[in-house]
């Protein structure tokens, strides 16, 4: 998928699965709807373009979903875009 630039997630999706799009080194943004509760282990891992998380949900929905390990590992985006505010994404 190294040429996929930006997606948006259906809003039937409530999980990401794990390295669903892993290594998408082109990907820039993504539209997560507010249904999605999980986000699983490298899901996003090496989306090294990806500068631009949105989140159709509230900053409450965000942090209370399920995040698998290094879901967003050598992503260089900072926060994630909420409906009611951001949510700033903490590197480990």
């Amino acid at each position: 998928c190294t040429s996929l630039t930006n997606v948006t997630i259906g809003n039937n999706v409530s999980t990401i699965e794990a390295s669903a799009f892993s290594g998408c080194t082109s990907l820039t943004s993504i539209t997560i709807p507010y249904n999605v509760m999980n986000i699983k282990r490298n899901a996003f891992e090496n989306c090294t373009s990806l500068t631009s998380i949105t989140f159709e949900g509230t900053v409450n929905e965000w942090n209370s979903n399920n995040f698998g390990d290094d879901w967003n590992k050598n992503v260089p985006a900072t926060e994630v875009i909420c409906s009611d505010g951001t949510v700033t994404l903490i590197k480990e």
